[in-house]
């Protein structure tokens, strides 16, 4: 018998004792070996199987990685838009406080009463 890197001898042996059960005989050595090239190709097959899912989940990771550093420029182009709008806010409520402040001097300097009667 012969066995790959990957194969576990109890595995190879429980397998030999279910066939020896089900056909009531001893296992010969053909339908051993052929039992056992069989479980290679498998492993194999898993293996390349395993290793396919490994690269899609790796382009994956990459797909999500290029997305968050966009999301951050975002992010981040948002931030500074947000505070040039507050700065601009805080200099149109400067300049209205302002024009208040004219408005009501030149009002009182004409004799103007800004109260309405109600």
């Amino acid at each position: 018998m012969w066995y790959s890197a990957h194969m576990n001898k109890d595995d190879l042996k429980e397998i030999k004792e279910i066939v020896e059960a089900a056909v009531g005989e001893k296992v010969t050595k053909a339908v051993e070996a052929a039992v056992e090239k069989h479980m290679s190709s498998v492993h194999e097959e898993i293996s390349d199987f395993r290793n396919e899912v490994n690269e899609r989940f790796d382009m994956a990771e990459r797909r999500i990685d290029k997305f968050e550093a966009k999301t951050d420029r975002i992010e981040a182009t948002t931030g500074r838009i947000d505070s040039k709008l507050g700065v601009f806010e805080n200099n149109e409520v400067d300049k209205r406080k302002q024009l208040e402040v004219r408005v009501t001097t030149i009002e009182k300097h004409i004799g103007i009463d800004r109260r309405m009667p109600a």
